[in-house]
């Protein structure tokens, strides 16, 4: 967006070399890292707060009850994907590749999760991990890397949904 714009003549900073599309064998320990974290944190809230467990469970129960397995991959990186390059490929460039813009960021990606059965406690959740892909996509210089993680950990948590399920 700020290569865009700048390309442009827009007044904004072009920040097309600070977040790339490369990925690196040091990566795969990043994505990793991230995709444990997040599903364990999950769990453990899952666990511990009820409120989150019952946002979790409605908003899945609506998304992904009548889904095959083999949709749960669409499910999964479609927004993995698309919400990575609007909040770490569009928008944390431009706020800035740093603390504040990793904050407001992820802040605002916890926000925008409000709504169709999620609550506050899932938002607040959402920011968190808004703020980890956030950590990842800068400490990468990659926007494969949140796209990664994001993917997989929403492929994980729509699999370990269904299974508890049943």
């Amino acid at each position: 967006a700020s290569h865009a714009g700048s390309l442009q003549g827009w007044p904004v900073v072009d920040c097309s070399a600070d977040i790339t599309f490369s990925f690196e064998p040091w990566h795969l320990e990043l994505v990793a890292g991230c995709v444990t974290l997040v599903t364990l944190s999950r769990f453990w809230l899952l666990k511990a707060s009820p409120d989150f467990a019952e946002s979790c469970r409605v908003a899945n129960q609506q998304v992904l009850t009548s889904l095959e397995p083999l949709d749960y991959l669409v499910v999964a990186f479609l927004p993995g994907i698309s919400e990575e390059l609007l909040f770490r490929g569009a928008l944390l460039p431009l706020v800035g590749t740093n603390f504040v813009g990793i904050f407001a960021v992820g802040s605002l990606f916890g926000i925008l999760h409000l709504g169709n059965g999620r609550n506050y406690s899932f938002a607040t959740w959402a920011s968190f991990v808004g703020m980890i892909y956030g950590c990842a996509t800068v400490s990468s210089s990659s926007l494969i890397v949140p796209m990664a993680c994001h993917s997989l950990n929403n492929l994980l948590s729509a699999i370990l949904w269904r299974y508890a399920s049943e």
